[in-house]
């Protein structure tokens, strides 16, 4: 099949808006029939080029086919972008979640309450309606005698700012009903010390992911303890403790455990699963995870990996793993420093039947594939007629606003060379709908 190998050319819009709205290229490198659903995901550009460079919403159906794309400027940096239990679709941006509906119509957002700051990692809808989010709070310590910061192991400030994570619930009124804050139940020195950079200031526990477990009770990582910690909902109490320095678990199969851990997730199995994000002296390289916990005699038994390449470690980057219910397994492999590979798809027997990278240096946060998601708006169509002798393109069943691939903003333009061509209609959050490919062939000689 033709798109099963397909390389994605830049869009070059140029309307409806002073910001235009350009899709970065990627590439879909293997493609199956055992590839099914759509693929959810973030593109973002590098730490270094962040401040400046947009990122992006994409949805892709399973051959890898551009659905849906939203542009965001750096300053609304996007994240997590997913579909939620109540099937509303939700991502991270300015301080705060949208919810939108499958017509990528903006519904309601969320937000932390309490005087607490939003965390762009994680949102999670309950099957009740209620939300657990993250936050973060900056308290001030002085540090000045501990000789742990960059460079050299200098002192820190007396008056180093530190952030700190917040577990929040809110109800269907978004109300707060469950507050858990880090500073309450954590010691300053629980950090790896890796993560310490300047004096001034410190991201303490980087909270990156919440959980609720499969006995109502919340799962934490803690991506600067390389820790997961399991909390009462019900009282706030610390019931274990894995990995990092005030780990409680016995590791089997597993003694170098995990470092910067993101995604940490309970599987329909009864499994904790989780992207080790690795380091690179000494080496332990990233790998999707896959452990059961024996929380009766404190065992973590390692039962499944995955490691892309033995050298690739991302130590600060991104990362997530996906069980399907069919089976197949989606990991994405965050900030990674060996391969332009962003994520992989595996079926139930370990073979590649999706593999999608972009063709500059980007990343993305996290990849979420779902076999349910019905989109509610009808992508525009292209049909292919004749006039005068000439060959055009027309665009139909959009709302007569049309961005082609070309640049052109017109309902029909002309076929000027091979290859493939896309429209794209605007919908109601500021993002495209986007066409299937209509592809030009060179004619054959007779």
């Amino acid at each position: 099949m033709f798109f099963k190998k397909i390389l994605y050319s830049l869009f070059l819009f140029f309307i409806l808006s002073a910001n235009a709205q350009v899709p970065p290229e990627y590439r879909v490198t293997i493609c199956n029939q055992q590839s099914k659903g759509y693929y959810f995901l973030n593109a973002l550009s590098q730490a270094s080029t962040s401040s400046v460079a947009p990122s992006y919403n994409l949805l892709l159906n399973s051959q890898g086919d551009l659905i849906y794309f939203k542009r965001f400027s750096a300053a609304l940096k996007t994240t997590d972008f997913k579909i939620q239990s109540n099937g509303l679709i939700s991502y991270f941006s300015n301080n705060k979640f949208y919810l939108m509906d499958n017509t990528f119509t903006i519904v309601d957002s969320v937000y932390c309450k309490n005087n607490v700051d939003t965390d762009n990692h994680d949102l999670q809808i309950l099957k009740n309606g209620h939300y657990l989010i993250l936050g973060t709070e900056k308290i001030t310590r002085n540090l000045s005698k501990r000789k742990i910061f960059y460079p050299n192991h200098c002192a820190g400030s007396p008056n180093t700012l530190i952030t700190c994570g917040v577990i929040q619930e809110l109800d269907k009124e978004k109300n707060v009903v469950f507050e858990w804050r880090s500073k309450d139940y954590f010691k300053f020195m629980d950090i790896d010390t890796f993560f310490i950079y300047g004096p001034k200031s410190v991201d303490w526990n980087h909270f990156n992911s919440i959980e609720l477990d499969s006995d109502g009770n919340l799962l934490v990582s803690s991506r600067n303890f390389n820790e997961i910690t399991k909390i009462n909902r019900k009282d706030s109490s610390i019931i274990w403790r894995l990995g990092g320095k005030n780990n409680q678990f016995l590791f089997k199969n597993d003694s170098a455990q995990f470092k910067g851990q993101h995604d940490v997730r309970r599987s329909s199995r009864g499994f904790i699963t989780l992207y080790d994000n690795g380091r690179e002296t000494p080496m332990h390289p990233s790998s999707a995870k896959e452990y059961l916990i024996d929380e009766k005699n404190h065992v973590a038994t390692l039962t499944w990996k995955y490691s892309n390449d033995i050298n690739d470690h991302s130590e600060r980057g991104l990362g997530n793993v996906q069980k399907q219910s069919n089976a197949n397994t989606v990991i994405c492999f965050g900030r990674s420093n060996t391969s332009p590979v962003i994520f992989t798809v595996f079926d139930p027997k370990g073979n590649k039947c999706f593999e999608l990278e972009f063709l500059d240096t980007l990343k993305s946060y996290r990849v979420f594939n779902y076999s349910n998601f019905k989109c509610g708006l009808t992508k525009p169509l292209i049909k292919e007629v004749t006039k005068n002798k000439l060959h055009f393109l027309e665009a139909e069943g959009g709302n007569g606003h049309y961005l082609w691939s070309t640049g052109e903003t017109t309902t029909t333009i002309k076929i000027e060379k091979t290859g493939s061509y896309f429209v794209s209609c605007p919908t109601n959050d500021g993002g495209y709908i986007v066409s299937k490919p209509y592809v030009i062939k060179p004619k054959t000689k007779k």
